[in-house]
């Protein structure tokens, strides 16, 4: 072999070597850029998951607000319905109670009228039988007469 083609060989081994160390630091380039990227995208992921929890955190808090909110107006406008109608109940069954007691009343008033029409017959029941007791009781005397006399 010659120097030509030792050099040439050595030449050709070391292009070949620097090629190697060349594509060993190009290949750490990129592994080291690919994990930068990987680390980059888990922090936006993470920042974006946060915003959206917030976000989502925030409408969660306004809708609770809105449905006490729409809870109190209902239990507003329950109480004052139930309210409404104990009144208008109450008006009814006073009402009736009234109404009620106004036939009592009349009722009563019949019974009374009808009792005092019974007393009065019965007073005029009573004299006509005393009045027929004196008569029969004359008549006896006047019979026991005719006969003893």
């Amino acid at each position: 072999m010659s120097f030509f083609s030792i050099t040439a060989v050595t030449l050709l081994i070391a292009l070949l070597i620097m090629f190697a160390i060349t594509m060993v630091a190009y290949m750490s380039s990129l592994v080291k850029n690919a994990y930068q990227l990987k680390i980059e995208l888990r922090a936006d992921l993470e920042d974006g998951l946060n915003k959206v929890e917030e976000a989502t955190e925030k409408q969660m808090r306004m809708i609770k607000r809105e449905l006490l909110d729409e809870i109190g107006k209902i239990r507003t406008n329950l109480e004052n319905d139930v309210g409404r109608r104990l009144t208008e109940l109450n008006a009814s069954v006073q009402k009736q109670v009234a109404e009620v007691e106004e036939t009592i009343k009349r009722d009563r008033g019949k019974i009374v009228h009808g009792f005092e029409d019974l007393r009065r017959r019965l007073s005029d029941v009573e004299h006509v039988h005393r009045s027929l007791q004196r008569r029969s009781d004359k008549g006896d005397s006047q019979s026991d007469e005719v006969v003893n006399g």
